[in-house]
């Protein structure tokens, strides 16, 4: 009964990140990665999703950042600040927060003790000879106004050290790094500037001097990255302005737009070519389509939308592989939602 309602579910609501989690090729995906954490991740999930911005982001690519979250064991409420999902030019963007990066680096076993934590002017003392900052620690009170933020940690073999910088250079960074410093729309920069400027300081400090574990070194590649499907290739946003990367046609169109042209004059078209009645037609498959050439531009289609997406080859085959096999219906929904994907990617 389950199985059925999951099904009715998916095919009212085919592009929610709801319906996507009950598909079953995500269940699979989700048991293998997450295991026993898989049910309460998509209840999360699911509960995040419905949250003002995500809910009008491309759902897969929301799916994708909070897996990116799962698979790495922080949470995604945004109220523990270990990880965020934000929407960010009508996608979600995966951003680690400060208490993720520093429960990862102590997760890794290297280090015996670490802190990080807001400066206040009083216990900012100045710069020593080797022109690292002097603090005096006993002067920290984080209910005073942040005049820098910094990162102390020491290693099991006896190496100690505290990174600090003062606010202006975080919120300078930002704005020469960060897209989202200067984007409308509720960005952790606009909601939360303190946890990212201390998150600046984590982030840079540990790269530096830190000892940076497999786990810490891909969290902070995929740090601000979005992915558009949980298996696609991360691409960094902020980085590379989307606004740029869809090629425009001549008659203004996007390419998206282009494509779904193409895919909906291919379902629409009647063939021009319709075989004469046999008296003994050969046997087709029930649910082979009717023009072989109109479903091959379809196909074709589908392979360039998968590559604007920065899917894998042998993923966009795999998926088209199963929409063949669920016949018209299965290659017309498939372009339907990559085509919508690649809209989002190119809104703003």
């Amino acid at each position: 009964m389950a199985e059925e309602t999951t099904t009715t579910v998916a095919k009212r609501n085919p592009n929610t990140v709801k319906s996507i989690v009950m598909m079953p090729e995500y269940r699979v995906r989700f048991d293998e990665v997450l295991g026993s954490r898989s049910a309460a991740f998509i209840g999360a999930l699911t509960a995040l999703a419905a949250q003002k911005g995500l809910a009008e982001c491309e759902p897969r690519s929301v799916i994708a950042a909070a897996f990116q979250a799962a698979t790495l064991d922080l949470p995604i409420e945004k109220n523990l600040g270990f990880a965020w999902v934000v929407p960010y030019k009508g996608v979600g963007q995966f951003q680690m927060g400060w208490r993720g990066l520093v429960q990862l680096a102590l997760r890794s076993g290297q280090y015996r003790r670490m802190n990080a934590f807001k400066v206040n002017a009083a216990a900012y003392v100045g710069l020593d000879d080797f022109a690292e900052a002097r603090l005096d620690f006993s002067k920290l009170d984080e209910t005073e106004p942040a005049v820098g933020f910094a990162i102390a940690w020491e290693l099991l073999n006896g190496f100690k050290k505290v990174v600090y910088w003062p606010k202006k250079k975080c919120l300078d960074h930002a704005k020469r790094y960060s897209q989202s410093f200067k984007a409308a729309g509720g960005t952790p920069w606009q909601t939360h500037e303190d946890e990212m400027c201390l998150k600046t300081v984590v982030s840079n400090g540990l790269k530096a001097w830190g000892a940076l574990s497999v786990q810490m070194q891909h969290a902070l590649q995929s740090d601000q990255t979005a992915r558009m499907d949980i298996d696609a290739e991360p691409v960094y946003i902020d980085a590379v302005p989307i606004e740029s990367a869809p090629a425009e046609a001549p008659s203004g169109k996007s390419q998206a737009e282009k494509i779904a042209g193409r895919i909906k004059k291919a379902k629409a078209e009647p063939s021009e070519a319709q075989p004469e009645p046999q008296d003994a037609p050969v046997p087709a498959p029930e649910a082979a389509p009717a023009d072989d050439g109109k479903v091959q531009e379809v196909i074709d289609a589908l392979h360039e939308l998968g590559e604007a997406l920065g899917y894998k080859p042998e993923f966009i085959a795999s998926k088209i592989k199963a929409a063949t096999d669920a016949g018209v219906p299965g290659l017309t929904s498939l372009a339907a939602s990559w085509t919508e994907m690649v809209k989002a990617v190119g809104k703003k």
